[in-house]
Parts: structure tokens; C-alpha cells; sequence
């Protein structure tokens, strides 16, 4: 495909920055040295006001973690060659960080990491408002989103809210609120109380469960209970969610405890004006079909294995199961990592009964086998989230800014054999053009037939597209429904699973008919022998 160039403003206004993205195992790490590595051999001998050095600015949420090297995937020394990294591992007490300093230095900052939201948020600052923690009304008591350090003592529990806490609520809402069933109503005033909930299945450590009302005190009843309290009183919000997906749930339960539906926040945020992007944007999306990426991830679980995870696992399960320690909360810290829940239980068994080994127990290896394959699994779906984040949070966003301060470029990293061709040469290209007013960069999409598949924007969507939809011919439980988004309703009709359950569907119908018709005409052969009256003698 031929490259075209499209014309874009040249401002030296804001900074510029680079970023290089993708699923985790895409080659991100090598990409990013490469740039910086590249600058400084070009630029050593010219005299030019752009920057003449690079240096790497971690956005990986694992990575910031100081140690475990391993289960975060960083970058070895080796691999850094030579390049400065920052925000690789935690600062020491006391000290702080800022991208801004690298602007004195006249040096280029190169974001790498996978965690797209930190590098979004960075970029275009203050955009993703509805999808962050709303903050309650102050009452002199805050909810606590941590858990605390073993030596602090445990925080003073929020209390309970009563209707009376509802006055600065509009009257329409509060007359909503009030108006529920005393269940839900209790529900409703104890959300304040509620710590941050990860999983629809469990329960975070010290769990406030005295809170909650009877019935509500177990995660297969609580959960879909928000939900339910959800669509009673912002009925908007709750078709944007999943109710299994109970944090987004128990968030827009906090909105609404600022007086707030969904439609508030919308109509706020389209009145406020976009600050727009704080620096000139290049970013790098390194792109693999799954066909090449899966079998690569699972390589690099292997690889991991043999570099030593399970001891850094096990280190972190003895730090999690010294004397007095709560339970673990796998949605906080380094413990949402991939990879120490999956090996939890095998960890588990091991320390319980020291002479098993791989070798001569085999429920220990089974164990072993099963946390490895959850692992590769769940390094899968990993991937998956973060493109799905890269194609509907990022880009739609690059898009809406329409100003070419922020340029996406994907590079084809499926066949590792091409990165020269496919990657290195062309980011190389692209960087240079980026950083001369006098060069015009190429149209994104005439890079390869990927570019053009994945950075195309979308068909435009009805408002309601998103909304989900309950589909009470696959809900087992009408109180846990089988949800699908509103525009995937006719695929969803025509899929294997959907005729099954009408299958069932119909047949229990017809079963239930054949049941009633059988009972009537028992009932009328009886009624029958009655009117007759009784037999002759």
C-alpha cells in the first residue's frame, strides 16, 4: 500500500512526547530502546532545537512495583542497553517524579507499557471522569479504597446513611429513592459504607458485611441486588453495565449518591470544554494477530517459569499469609499480577505438606499443570482487554481531539522474522518526520493493510447501540440475566447456544401444557364420577 502524508499542524506550543503500546509480549520494551537509541545516534552530531536524547517512562501499573522482576515482565538491564528508564519499580520515601523535568534536560520522553488508561489520562488529562471513582458528599467520614498497612490501626468504618442524608438530592431523584422497597432502600443507604468490590463472586478482606441487610450478606445475593438497585433509580446507567460487572455498578451507585444520574454526568461533561492534549503525540501501537501473539505469550509463560516466578510468587504468598495478615485482596497492589492467583492454590498445598514435590505427589503436579494453563489463559484475555481498551477508549479520543497534535500509528508485529521491514524501519521514519516542522507525516492507514483494518474509525453507533439487553430465553435466573449490547441482539438470536435454550424452552412449554392438560382431565374424570353418583349396589 502506497504511503500517502496528510497534513498536520506544526506548533511548538506543547512538548512532545512519544509512546509506544500494545498487548503485553508485542515487543513493546524493544521498540522503545530501539527510538531512543536511534535519536541519539542521529541527533549526536546536529545542531537542532528538537530533543537530542530519549529516555523511557514506564506506564505499566506491574511495573511500578519495586523487585519481582519477573511476574511484571520488566525490562533487564540488558535489554534496557544503556537507555534511562524511569518509574520502573517504586521511588524511595520522600521522593518524587515528574515528566516535566525531562523537558529541562532537552530530552524526549518515551512512554512504553501496557496500561493504556495511565498514558490516556497523561495525554488527554481529566477525560475519563465517568469512568473513575465519584467522590460523596462530605460527611467528615470517606470510604477507604485500600486496604491498610498491618501497623496502622483499622480506619473508623463509615457509618450508615440515613433519608435524611438524601436533602440535597433533586426532588425527583429522592422521591425515586425513597420510594423503593425497604430492602434495596437499606441497600441504597449503606453504598457509602461499601469498600471497593472487584469480583461479583467474593468479598474483599473485612468486608462490612453487618452493614448490609440479612439476605444481602452473600456475593450471590448481593450482587445482582445492585444491579436491580441500579436500574430502579438510574435505569441509563444500569443499560450501560453488565450486572456481573459489579464495580462499574457499585461506581454509578456512588454517582448517584452525589445527587447525580448518568444523564447529569453526560450533559456535564459535553458543557465543559476539552482541554485538549497536553503534549504533540506520536504513538506506536504494535499490532500481532492472535494467531501469531497467542502461541508468543504462552512461549513467555514458559519462559517466565524457568526464569524463576514461582519463587517470586511464593515470596509474595508468605508476605500475604504471615501471621495476622488479612486475606488476600487479589483487585489491590501486585496481587492483581497475573499469575499469583493462578498458582495460588498449588503455593498453598506446598507449604501446607513441604514433602510433596513435582516429582513424587501427583495432586501437586496437577496443580502445578492447572495454575500454568490458568495462567497462559488468563495472559490471553489479557491481551484481548488491552486492545479492546487501545481501539474503544484511546482512539475514539484521538479522534475527538481532530487536531493532529496526536498521531496513532500501528506496526504490523506478527512475524517477529519482518521486524525490521515491518516495525523498526518505519517507526525510525515516522519518529524523524514527527520531529521536523519541514517533513509531513504519513496517512496512518496507508502503512499496511492492519493499519488500515484497525485504525478506521468505526461506523457510527445509535446512542442506544451499547445498551445491554436481557435475554430471558438464555437467563437461568431472572435475577442473573443473560445480558447482550443492544447491537448485537440479532447475532446474538442466531447463535448455536440460543437455539439450544429455545429448544429447552419449548419442550418444557410443551411439557408444562401436557401436565395441565393431564391434571384437567383428571380433574373432570373425577368430576364426573361424582355427578354420576355412586356405583349400584
Amino acid at each position: 500500500m502506497a504511503a500517502t502524508t496528510c497534513p498536520r499542524p506544526r506548533t511548538r506550543s506543547k512538548p512532545p512526547l512519544v509512546a509506544v503500546i500494545g498487548t503485553t509480549g508485542v515487543g513493546k520494551t524493544d521498540l522503545g530502546v530501539e527510538l531512543a537509541l536511534a535519536l541519539r545516534q542521529s541527533r549526536s552530531t546536529e545542531s537542532t532545537p528538537t530533543p537530542t536524547t530519549a529516555q523511557v517512562i514506564n506506564h505499566d501499573s506491574m511495573q511500578c512495583y519495586r523487585g519481582l522482576d519477573t511476574i511484571t515482565n520488566k525490562a533487564t538491564e540488558e535489554e534496557m542497553r544503556g537507555v534511562p528508564h524511569h518509574l520502573m519499580g517504586f521511588l524511595e520515601p520522600g521522593q518524587d517524579w515528574s515528566i516535566d523535568e525531562l523537558e529541562k534536560v532537552d530530552v524526549l520522553p518515551i512512554c512504553v507499557g501496557g496500561t493504556s488508561y495511565y498514558l490516556q489520562h497523561l495525554i488527554f488529562p481529566n477525560q475519563l471522569v465517568g469512568d473513575t471513582p465519584a467522590q460523596l458528599p462530605a460527611t467528615g467520614h470517606s470510604r477507604s479504597t485500600s486496604p491498610t498497612a498491618p501497623s496502622s490501626p483499622p480506619p473508623t468504618p463509615p457509618p450508615v446513611r440515613t433519608v435524611a442524608d438524601l436533602d440535597h438530592f433533586p426532588p425527583p431523584l429522592k422521591d425515586t429513592i425513597t420510594s423503593l422497597p425497604p430492602e434495596l432502600l437499606s441497600l441504597f443507604l449503606a453504598i457509602p459504607a461499601l469498600p471497593d468490590i472487584s469480583t461479583p463472586d467474593s468479598f474483599p478482606p473485612s468486608f462490612p458485611l453487618h452493614v448490609l441487610p440479612p439476605r444481602l450478606r452473600s456475593p450471590t445475593t448481593l450482587t445482582p441486588a445492585l444491579y436491580r438497585l441500579l436500574s430502579e433509580v438510574d435505569p441509563k446507567s444500569a443499560e450501560r453495565w453488565h450486572w456481573r460487572d459489579i464495580r462499574k455498578v457499585h461506581r454509578a451507585l456512588d454517582i448517584v449518591w452525589q445527587g447525580k444520574r448518568w444523564e447529569d454526568v453526560v450533559q456535564e461533561q459535553t458543557a465543559q470544554p476539552a482541554e485538549g492534549p497536553r503534549f504533540r503525540t506520536l504513538i506506536f501501537w504494535l499490532f500481532a494477530e492472535k494467531e501469531s501473539l497467542h502461541p508468543r505469550l504462552d512461549r513467555r509463560v514458559d519462559k517466565m517459569i524457568e526464569r524463576g516466578l514461582l519463587d517470586e510468587i511464593d515470596e509474595l504468598w508468605q508476605i500475604a499469609n504471615r501471621p495476622g495478615a488479612e486475606p488476600t485482596n487479589y483487585s489491590k497492589g501486585i496481587y492483581q499480577s497475573i499469575g499469583y492467583k493462578e498458582f495460588e492454590p498449588y503455593l498453598s498445598l506446598k507449604h501446607r505438606d513441604p514433602t510433596r514435590t513435582l516429582e513424587n505427589d501427583a495432586e501437586l503436579r496437577r496443580l502445578f499443570e492447572q495454575g500454568l494453563q490458568e495462567m497462559k489463559s488468563s495472559t490471553r484475555q489479557y491481551a484481548k482487554r488491552q486492545v479492546k481498551w487501545i481501539k474503544t477508549k484511546l482512539l475514539p479520543e484521538v479522534r475527538a481531539s481532530g487536531n493532529g497534535e496526536v498521531e496513532v500509528f500501528l506496526l504490523d508485529a506478527s512475524d517477529l522474522e519482518h521486524w525490521q521491514d515491518n516495525v523498526r524501519k518505519p517507526a525510525l521514519d515516522i519518529l524523524t518526520s514527527f520531529l521536523d516542522d519541514s517533513q509531513a507525516l504519513p496517512d496512518p492507514e496507508s502503512l499496511s493493510e492492519t493499519a488500515a483494518k484497525h485504525l478506521a474509525a468505526p461506523q457510527a453507533a445509535a446512542p442506544d447501540a451499547l445498551a445491554k439487553r436481557s435475554c430471558l430465553i438464555c437467563s437461568g435466573d431472572p435475577a442473573r440475566p443473560f445480558m447482550v449490547e443492544e447491537r448485537d441482539w440479532d447475532n446474538h438470536l442466531r447463535t448455536r447456544s440460543h437455539r439450544m435454550a429455545l429448544k429447552r424452552a419449548a419442550r418444557a412449554l410443551e411439557r408444562q401444557k401436557y401436565l395441565e392438560q393431564r391434571a384437567a382431565g383428571f380433574a373432570d374424570a373425577t368430576d364426573g364420577k361424582e355427578e354420576a353418583g355412586p356405583p349400584p349396589a
